[in-house]
C-alpha cells in the first residue's frame, strides 16, 4: 500500500492490510481518512481499525463532528451542518417516531400535523389572513353560535340609537350615542346618569324604588326660573289633550289644569276639579277650582275660592255662609265673632287673659229645656250686662209671654213643691203687671207685685193704682190711679167706722 502523507504526523506501525493499494490518506493525529472511499481509520496501538465507512453499518458513540456533511442521493451535493459558537453544551432530543417523517425548516413550505404550540414565548408575526384556513373560533350570544373561519372577519355592529362601535389600533370600543333609544328591559347596576335634552321612556309599566322624585334639577337653583314644577300628562276626552298638576310658580300653590297649554314649562288651562278623602292640614285653592270631598275635612285652613263637595269653600279672606256644616271643637282666635247672613256681627267672643271660667250651652231632649250653665271654677255665676242705660229684656215669641223661673231650694221646704217664677202679666188690654208664682199656704198661687188693682169711683176705670203714698201725719193713704183720679183712704179704724 502506497501512502501519501498530506499531514505531517507519523503513523505508528505498518499498514499491511492496505498493501498493494494506491490510496491517498488524510492524516490527523492517530486517525486517517482514505479519501477515495471516505473510510476513516483509527490507530489503537497495534493496528489500524475502520471506525467509519460508507459501506459498513456502524454505531457512533462519543464522537465529535466538526461541520459534518451528508451527501444527497446523487452524491454530488452535501447537506452541510453549520453551528454557531455555543456558550455551553446543548442536548437535542429527537421524538420517538411511529413512522417515517420529515424535518420542518423555517424557510420552506411545510404542513404542521398534530402540533401543539404552547407557552408564552411563542410569537406569530407577519401571518397574512390568506394563510389561515379552517374554523378559528366560534362566537355565541348564549343561544346561537357562529363559526369564524381562519382569516375571516369578526364584525361588531352597533344598534341604531342604542349603541356605538369604534375601532382603533385593534381596540374595539362600545358605547352609547348622544341620543339613545332602548328597546326591551334595561337593567343598570349602579348609578345611571343621563345628560341630554329629551329622555323618552316608552314603557307600559314603570316602577321607581325611590319614594321621593325630585323635579327641577339635581342641584339647588341659584335663581327663580319662573317655571312650574309637576307632571304633564296626555288624555283624550273626544279630543287629544294635555293636563298638568303640580306647583304653579306664578301663584305659589299646588294646582291642576285640564285642556292645558305648556308654554316653556309654564302651564295654563282649565282649572281641574279634585276628589280627596279625609284632608288634614292647610288647603289653599287660590281660585284654582272645585274640590269634591269623599271624606271629612279636619283642621283645615283654607284660602282662595272654589267649592268643596259642591258648596263654596270657606275662606279666611272672604265672608262665607256655612250650611249644614259640623264644627268639632271650633276655636275663635282673639276677638272673633259669628256673623249674620249679611256678614254683620251677631255674637262677639271677647277674650280674657288666663281665663278659667266660661259658659256651657246644652241642648235638651223632648220635654226638657236647653240650658246655659256657668262652668269652670267650683262656684261661679253668670252675669248679664246691658250696655249704657239699657237693661236685660226677657221675652217669648208666643202669646204666653216671657217669665223668669227660679229653681227650688232643697231646704227647709219640700223640694217637690217649692219653686218661684216671676214674669210679666197682661192684666187687660191696657194694663200689665209683674207677677210671681210662689208657694203660699201649701199651694202655688199668683201674686201681682206691681200696680195694685183699683176701680175708680168717678170714671169706673180698672187700670189700677200707682204705688200708694202713706201720709202718716194726716193718717191717710193717697192713691193716684192710672186714669188720673186720686183718692185718700183713712188708715185709722176709727176714721173708717166712726169710733174713736
Amino acid at each position: 500500500m502506497a501512502i501519501t502523507y498530506l499531514a505531517g504526523n507519523n503513523i505508528a506501525g505498518t499498514a499491511s492490510d492496505r498493501s498493494g493499494l494506491t490510496t491517498t490518506y488524510l492524516l490527523t493525529g492517530t486517525t486517517f481518512l482514505e479519501t477515495d472511499t471516505d473510510d476513516l481509520y483509527q490507530w489503537d496501538g497495534d493496528s489500524w481499525n475502520v471506525i467509519s465507512s460508507n459501506t459498513v453499518a456502524e454505531t457512533l458513540s462519543g464522537k465529535t463532528f466538526t461541520t459534518p456533511q451528508i451527501n444527497d442521493s446523487a452524491t454530488d451535493h452535501q447537506y452541510v451542518f453549520a453551528v454557531g459558537n455555543l456558550a455551553a453544551d446543548r442536548t437535542v432530543t429527537l421524538p420517538v417516531l411511529t413512522g417515517n417523517d420529515t424535518f420542518v425548516f423555517e424557510a420552506h413550505t411545510q404542513t404542521f400535523t398534530n402540533k401543539t404550540m404552547s407557552g408564552s414565548g411563542n410569537t406569530f408575526s407577519n401571518i397574512p389572513t390568506s394563510a389561515l384556513t379552517g374554523t378559528a373560533f366560534a362566537v355565541t350570544d348564549g343561544s346561537t353560535a357562529s363559526n369564524i373561519a381562519s382569516g375571516g372577519t369578526l364584525t361588531f355592529a352597533a344598534t341604531a340609537n342604542e349603541t356605538t362601535v369604534a375601532q382603533s389600533g385593534g381596540t374595539v370600543t362600545i358605547g352609547l350615542p348622544n341620543d339613545v333609544t332602548i328597546g326591551g328591559i334595561l337593567t343598570v347596576t349602579g348609578n345611571l346618569t343621563v345628560n341630554g335634552t329629551t329622555t323618552t321612556v316608552n314603557s307600559t309599566t314603570m316602577t321607581v324604588d325611590d319614594p321621593i322624585i325630585t323635579l327641577g334639577g339635581d342641584v339647588a337653583p341659584g335663581s327663580d326660573d319662573n317655571k312650574d314644577r309637576g307632571v304633564e300628562f296626555r288624555y283624550h276626552d273626544g279630543s287629544a289633550r294635555v293636563g298638568f298638576f303640580g306647583y304653579d310658580d306664578s301663584v305659589g300653590v299646588f294646582t291642576g289644569f285640564t285642556a292645558a297649554t305648556n308654554t316653556s314649562e309654564v302651564f295654563s288651562g282649565t282649572v281641574m276639579n279634585a276628589t280627596f278623602g279625609n284632608i288634614v292640614g292647610t288647603l289653599t285653592t287660590a281660585a284654582q277650582g272645585n274640590i269634591t270631598s269623599l271624606g271629612t275635612l279636619s283642621s283645615i285652613v283654607v284660602s282662595g275660592s272654589g267649592t268643596v263637595g259642591g258648596s263654596d269653600i270657606v275662606t279666611l279672606a272672604a265672608t262665607q255662609t256655612l250650611a249644614a256644616k259640623t264644627l268639632t271643637a271650633p276655636k275663635f282666635v282673639n276677638t272673633g265673632f259669628i256673623a249674620d247672613a249679611n256678614g254683620n256681627e251677631q255674637i262677639i267672643f271677647a277674650t280674657t287673659s288666663s281665663a278659667v271660667n266660661e259658659i256651657t250651652i246644652t241642648n235638651g231632649a223632648t220635654g226638657n229645656s236647653a240650658s246655659i250653665t256657668a262652668s269652670g271654677e267650683t262656684n261661679t255665676g253668670i252675669k248679664l250686662i246691658g250696655k249704657g242705660t239699657s237693661g236685660i229684656t226677657l221675652t217669648n215669641a208666643t202669646a204666653n209671654g216671657a217669665f223668669l223661673e227660679f229653681d227650688t231650694k232643697a231646704a227647709p221646704a219640700d223640694p217637690s213643691t217649692e219653686f218661684a217664677r216671676m214674669y210679666l202679666k197682661e192684666v187687660d188690654a191696657n194694663n200689665n203687671a209683674i207677677a210671681v208664682k210662689i208657694q203660699k199656704g201649701g199651694s202655688v198661687v199668683e201674686v201681682e207685685i206691681t200696680s195694685p188693682k183699683a176701680v175708680c169711683a168717678e170714671c169706673g176705670s180698672r187700670d189700677g193704682a200707682k204705688d200708694p203714698l202713706y201720709d202718716f201725719e194726716r193718717g191717710v193713704m193717697v192713691l193716684d190711679l192710672w186714669c188720673g183720679h186720686s183718692f185718700e183712704v183713712p188708715m185709722q179704724w176709727s176714721q173708717i167706722n166712726g169710733n174713736s
